[in-house]
C-alpha cells in the first residue's frame, strides 16, 4: 500500500525521473485534463537540489493548485496512459512523480506565487472544492479580487472525505495554504448561496462550483435505513460497524473508499453490491488492490430491490441477480434481471449507498454565470474537476473584458 501522502524513496523518485525521454510532443501534457506537464517539471527536478524542486513544483501548481493532491489521488488513465515509455516498457509513474516531487519542493521552501496588482474587478466563486480553489487561484493570478463562498466551515470539498490512509490531511492542508497565501483571496466560510444570479449586483462574474450535495436515491423499499456515502465518510468514527456485516451499494472509487473504511474500523465483513460486472468497475488497479488487500467481497450483477429491517435496525437486503444480453455495451441500463436465477436474500447489519449524487443547486444558464466540477461533469476526478474550475475562470475573465471565450481541448 503506497504512503498517504503519495510519495516514493529517493532512489525510487531517481529512477523515475531518468526514464523520461522527454518528448518533443508531450503526449503527458496533452493528456492532463489540468494541462499539467509532467515532462516539464520532470526535467526541471532531475538534478534534485532544492532549488529544482522548487521550480519543478511552481511548474505543478501554476497548472493546478490541488499539485500534491492529484499526485497522491490521480487515475492512471490520464497522463500514464500517454507516456510514451508505456509502449516499450511501462508508463512512468506520472502521479506518484508529481506527489514526490510537491513534497520535496515544500520541504525546500516552495512558496506561493506573488498575486500581481490587483485589477479592482471582484468576481465570486461558489464552492471552495476543487474547481472552486481551480477558478480561484486562476482569478487571483489575474489580478481579481476573488471571494469564495464555501456552505462549510472548511476548504476542499469532497477531498476532505477521502480517507487518510488515501490521502493524508496534511498534503490537502499544504495545497490549500499555497492558495490561500495568494493573498487576493477572501474565504468566506458557513455561507451558502442559494442564487448566484444575485451576486452580480456586486460581482462582475460569478462561478458555480457547489459539488454534488443531494445523495442519488434507490427508490426501494426501506431505503431510508441506509446510511448515503457522504454521511459514513463525515460521520466514521461515531458509525458503529466493528463486528457487523456491511453492505455498499456501488461500484466506484467512493463505494471503495466506503468499505475499505469500514473493514479498517472492525467490521466483521463488507460486501461490495454492484449492478454490472467486476470487469466493469470504473476503478484503477490501486483501488482493486485495496479490495484485495481489505478482503472486500464482490457481489456483481446484483440489484438490489429492498432494504429488510426490523423496527431501527437493518437486516438485510433482498436482491434480484442481473444480466447483461448477449450484444450489448455494458452500459448500467442495458443490464436486466436474469429471470433464469432466483432472486437473493442476504443478511447486513449495516447498508451504505454509495451509488452517486446529484446537485442541489440547478445549473441555470444566466449571463455572468459560469458553472464548474462536478456541476457539469457529474461525479469525477480531482483533476477534472480542477481543470473545469480553471476553464470556468478563463470564461469569466474573457466575459468580463469583452474578449471572445477560450477554445479548450476536449
Amino acid at each position: 500500500m503506497k504512503k498517504n501522502d503519495g510519495s516514493l524513496t529517493d532512489a525510487q523518485l531517481r529512477a523515475e525521473l531518468n526514464r523520461c525521454e522527454y518528448c518533443e510532443e508531450k503526449p503527458c501534457k496533452a493528456a492532463c485534463p489540468a494541462d499539467c506537464s509532467p515532462a516539464d517539471f520532470i526535467m526541471a527536478a532531475r538534478v534534485g537540489a532544492p532549488s529544482d524542486y522548487r521550480r519543478a513544483g511552481a511548474l505543478i501548481m501554476g497548472s493546478n493548485p490541488l499539485g500534491w493532491v492529484c499526485g497522491v489521488v490521480c487515475p492512471d488513465y490520464f497522463c500514464m496512459k500517454a507516456c510514451s515509455r508505456r509502449t516499450f516498457d511501462q508508463a512512468i509513474n506520472i502521479p506518484a512523480v508529481q506527489a514526490s516531487v510537491m513534497k520535496r519542493a515544500y520541504d525546500a521552501g516552495l512558496g506561493s506565487f506573488k498575486a500581481p496588482k490587483c485589477n479592482g474587478k471582484p468576481v465570486a466563486v461558489i464552492g471552495a472544492g476543487p474547481a472552486g480553489l481551480g477558478a480561484a487561484g486562476v482569478l487571483a493570478q489575474r489580478g481579481y479580487k476573488v471571494t469564495v463562498f464555501e456552505q462549510r466551515k472548511r476548504l476542499g470539498g469532497m477531498t476532505q472525505l477521502i480517507p487518510d490512509y488515501r490521502l493524508g490531511k496534511k498534503v490537502t492542508g499544504r495545497d490549500i495554504e499555497f492558495t490561500k497565501a495568494l493573498g487576493a483571496i477572501d474565504f468566506q466560510l458557513g455561507k451558502a448561496v442559494t442564487d448566484p444570479e444575485a451576486l452580480l449586483k456586486d460581482y462582475k462574474a460569478v462561478i458555480v462550483s457547489a459539488g454534488l450535495e443531494e445523495p442519488m436515491r434507490l427508490g426501494i423499499p426501506g431505503e431510508a435505513y441506509a446510511l448515503s456515502w457522504q454521511e459514513y465518510l463525515e460521520r466514521q468514527k461515531q458509525v458503529a460497524v466493528a463486528g457487523k456485516k456491511v453492505a455498499v451499494l456501488g461500484g466506484g472509487a467512493v463505494a471503495v473508499d466506503c468499505a475499505t473504511t469500514a473493514k479498517k474500523r472492525g467490521a466483521l465483513s463488507v460486501e461490495l453490491v454492484y449492478r454490472r460486472r467486476q470487469q466493469d468497475m470504473p476503478l484503477t488497479a490501486y483501488e482493486r488492490d485495496m479490495l484485495l488487500e481489505h478482503g472486500i467481497e464482490i457481489a456483481s450483477c446484483s440489484r438490489p430491490t429492498e432494504i429488510t429491517h426490523k423496527g431501527k435496525k437493518v437486516t438485510g437486503l433482498r436482491i434480484a441477480r442481473m444480466m447483461l444480453p448477449k450484444g450489448k455495451a455494458p452500459r448500467p441500463q442495458n443490464f436486466v434481471v436474469n429471470q433464469k436465477e432466483s432472486p437473493l436474500f442476504r443478511e447486513f447489519d449495516v447498508v451504505i449507498s454509495a451509488i452517486g449524487s446529484r446537485p442541489r443547486m440547478p445549473v441555470k444558464k444566466a449571463k455572468g454565470v459560469f458553472y464548474a466540477g462536478d456541476m457539469i461533469l457529474g461525479s469525477a476526478t480531482v483533476v477534472e474537476s480542477v481543470a473545469t474550475g480553471k476553464n470556468a475562470a478563463l470564461e469569466a475573465d474573457a466575459y468580463i473584458l469583452g474578449e471572445k471565450p477560450p477554445r479548450f481541448k476536449n
